[in-house]
């Protein structure tokens, strides 16, 4: 078997592991943007030029504790606060501090 064999059987082992997971199509959930990272090199190749950068709950704790607020908050929230961002991203300002304090402040309930 080829590298690229073995690299085209593994990209769709994992997808269709990933096509089991229920909330691999919720956005803010970790499998939701690897399932589409997986499709992307499934179809674009390895060397498909990107960039990424990631985002996690402790960075929502980490303004809450800037703020004096109570923190850590649970994945279900991260989750519906990642999601928002998601929703609502603007390329032009991208993803930051500001975005996350942005989500903190619209209320999303846990």
């Amino acid at each position: 078997m080829t590298p690229t064999e073995l690299l085209n059987q593994q990209l769709e082992a994992m997808m269709a592991t990933l096509a089991e997971i229920p909330e691999t199509d919720m956005p803010g959930n970790a499998a939701h943007y690897l399932n589409r990272l997986v499709h992307l090199v499934a179809n674009n190749g390895v060397d498909e030029p990107m960039v990424t950068s990631y985002w996690y709950t402790e960075d929502f704790d980490s303004v809450l504790e800037d703020r004096g607020e109570e923190c850590p908050i649970d994945r279900d929230h991260a989750r519906k606060l990642f999601a928002l961002i998601d929703r609502t991203h603007n390329a032009e300002i991208g993803i930051n501090w500001d975005v996350l304090k942005c989500a903190l402040d619209e209320g999303v309930s846990a």
